[in-house]
């Protein structure tokens, strides 16, 4: 159970997309930037993506980081909360579900780190389009 890290958003999407694709509305965010990445000529070396597979094997969570951007983090168990603070390369910002947000404080707090909730972003999922009336 480890993460693995690239700057390569090709070797990303190989290893994460299928796992990301499975809950598209629960990680829209890191499908889009991932896709913007993949669209964009140019790569950079300030973009940075992850996987952490859990003890199947199996992708069980991803974080994507764009350039002059904080990492966007999907949901994911305790145990790859603890080892993310050692796999990024360095105290970066952290977008994460609101329900981890005091796990990922907590994990950044016992690595000697500070880390606080600094804004919520909510999503609303549309089912159904309604005509108003008059």
């Amino acid at each position: 159970m480890a993460w693995s890290t690239t700057s390569d958003v090709e070797a990303f999407a190989e290893a994460a997309l299928a796992f990301l694709s499975e809950r598209p509305v629960e990680h829209t965010a890191l499908l889009t930037e991932t896709a913007y990445l993949r669209a964009r000529s140019v790569a950079t070396t300030d973009q940075h993506f992850g996987w952490w597979r859990d003890g199947s094997g199996a992708v069980g969570g991803a974080f994507v980081q764009a350039p002059q951007h904080p990492v966007l983090l999907s949901r994911v168990p305790p145990p790859a909360v603890t080892a993310l603070v050692d796999a990024l390369p360095r105290r970066v910002p952290v977008g994460v579900d609101g329900r981890d947000a005091p796990l990922v404080v907590e994990a950044w707090r016992r690595r000697g780190l500070d880390l606080a909730p600094a804004s919520r972003i909510l999503v609303h999922r549309l089912d159904l389009l309604r005509t108003p009336s008059p």
